[in-house]
């Protein structure tokens, strides 16, 4: 169990980390992001994947949260992760 839960923390880390750098890029929508983000989640097994972008003029912050599929329920399935980056350009 604390394998599985560690591995779906680090997808939702690496996650958010690959989509703040996409949101931060010059001219990229959070489509973009989101898609990044969510496909990284599912990609690691994860489930019920939201993620919300958001950031100022300067910065981007991208939040990804999702659910890890534990066999026994301990009220720890849902994992998340913030990344921050400063807005390119």
């Amino acid at each position: 169990q604390g394998a599985v839960w560690l591995h779906g923390r680090n997808a939702v880390t690496n996650a958010a980390i690959a989509a703040a750098e996409v949101q931060a890029m010059q001219g990229s929508g959070a489509g973009s992001a989101q898609g990044v983000a969510t496909r990284i989640a599912e990609d690691a097994g994860l489930t019920a994947v939201t993620v919300h972008t958001g950031g100022g003029a300067e910065t981007v912050t991208v939040t990804v949260a999702a659910r890890v599929p534990l066999v026994i329920d301990v009220d720890r399935e849902v994992v998340q992760a913030t990344a921050s980056r400063p807005r390119e350009g």
